[in-house]
C-alpha cells in the first residue's frame, strides 16, 4: 500500500502532465511558467496545515471515554469477589427440576 506522500506525489505528477481542454474556436490560454518547485512548496504547505474541525473535539472526547470505560470495566471484573452475588432463593418450581423422576414414563 502506498503512503500518503507517494499518492500525493503521483497526483501532482498527473496534474503537471494534464492538458487544458480548450473548446474549438477559442485560443489556448497562456500563463507565465511557475517557478521550479512551486507545486512541491504548495503541497508541503497544504500537508503541514491542519485545521481543526468542530467535530474533532467530540471525536477525541469519545475516544477517551471509550478507553476510560474499558479500564473501569476491566478493574471491576478483576476486583469482583465470588461471594458478592447472593445465593439464589428457591422457587416453588425447583422441586420439579431438582428431584429425580419417581415413576417411569413410556
Amino acid at each position: 500500500m502506498k503512503s500518503r506522500f507517494e499518492r500525493l506525489a503521483s497526483i501532482l505528477a498527473l496534474a503537471r502532465r494534464a492538458s487544458v481542454a480548450v473548446p474549438q474556436g477559442r485560443e489556448t490560454p497562456t500563463a507565465e511558467p511557475l517557478p521550479p518547485g512551486f507545486s512541491t512548496r504548495v503541497a508541503a504547505v497544504w500537508a503541514g496545515s491542519r485545521e481543526r474541525s468542530e467535530w474533532e473535539l467530540w471525536d477525541q472526547v469519545s475516544r477517551w471515554g471509550v478507553v476510560v470505560g474499558l479500564v473501569v470495566c476491566a478493574v471491576a471484573f478483576f476486583l469482583r469477589s465470588e461471594n458478592a452475588l447472593p445465593a439464589p432463593s428457591s422457587t416453588p418450581f425447583d422441586q420439579f427440576v431438582l428431584e429425580a423422576p419417581t415413576e417411569e414414563r413410556s
